[in-house]
């Protein structure tokens, strides 16, 4: 039977021990936190050099470029990177040199929050590629989108999926903290932000479908939190209910009272994620992205595949 790949980002210095423990079952562990600035320089996470004897166990790195700001994801500075011929240059080298010199399979960019020129965003990636191949990779994380919409659109799929080796579709946050309380990744929904994919260029090999290995947990008035498997088990235990399946969306969910506010939760166990693998490798996709390896719960990697 045919395996679907795992692709697993990774918090340097938070998940290293995870990153040894599940190696021999990881393809790509995508280490995040390499960040730009605006003259094009990136910095290194710490705790990174300690995840490279990861590869003598099979598993292929890749360096995370983020645009990472002090407030969270800057498409601002971003933007200024790659309107300048000279810093978009520099962050070219500069990244060539970090894949070459620590030997890593390649970068995978997480640009998020970009409004600018979609044209720019393509330049750029295929300046990467043209610097990188044929011994290393270009790939990125692309936001979820289910149709042509008048949000995303510096996100050019048609073009990228020309560019670009693989990409890893970020169909999670349906549902959100600041929306209302729902299914994060409902696999009809997952599906469809596959289809458009496909619809637009991208070949099926070239596809990672993003799996999320949280949820949220959102009070009745005011912004939900993010919520891990093992939370939502000892929610469970402490009001002494049980959580429900959705048949459709194919995730668990319950409700709870504290302090006399509602809440309403939404989580994955063994069974969503089984689904969600099951959707990527019935779809025939390259594999799946999970984020991230340091939200894993037991039973989980049994049904990765």
């Amino acid at each position: 039977m045919r395996q679907t790949k795992i692709l697993a980002y990774c918090w340097p210095g938070k998940d290293n021990g995870a990153a040894f423990d599940y190696a021999k079952t990881i393809d790509y562990l995508a280490v995040v936190g390499f960040t730009l600035n605006q003259a094009g320089e990136v910095c290194v996470p710490g705790g990174f050099t300690q995840l490279l004897p990861v590869r003598e166990r099979g598993t292929e790195l890749l360096a995370v470029l983020q645009n990472l700001g002090v407030q969270g994801f800057d498409g601002e500075m971003l933007k200024k990177v790659l309107e300048s011929p000279v810093s978009r240059q520099a962050l070219v080298d500069n990244c060539s040199n970090i894949v070459k010199a620590h030997s890593l399979a390649g970068i995978h960019l997480d640009f998020e929050n970009y409004g600018g020129d979609s044209a720019l965003l393509n330049h750029f990636v295929r300046e990467l590629a043209e610097a990188l191949r044929p011994d290393h990779s270009v790939s990125m994380a692309l936001p979820a989108k289910t149709a042509a919409t008048t949000w995303f659109t510096a996100y050019d799929y048609k073009g990228l999926a020309g560019i670009c080796d693989f990409v890893v579709l970020m169909s999670y946050d349906l549902h959100w903290p600041g929306g209302e309380p729902g299914p994060v990744a409902a696999v009809p929904w997952m599906e469809q932000v596959v289809d458009f994919a496909l619809s637009r260029g991208w070949k099926k090999q070239q596809l990672f479908l993003g799996v999320p290995l949280y949820g949220y947990d959102w009070p009745e008035k005011g912004k939900g939190k993010a919520i891990l498997h093992h939370q939502a088990i000892e929610l469970l235990r402490k009001y002494d209910i049980e959580s429900r399946w959705h048949r459709r969306h194919c995730e668990r969910y319950f409700e709870y009272v504290a302090g006399d506010v509602p809440h309403s939760v939404w989580y994955q166990d063994e069974q969503a994620i089984r689904y969600k693998a099951s959707l990527a490798h019935d779809m025939r996709l390259a594999g799946v992205g999970i984020w991230r390896l340091g939200f894993h719960f037991p039973g989980m990697w049994k049904v990765l595949r």
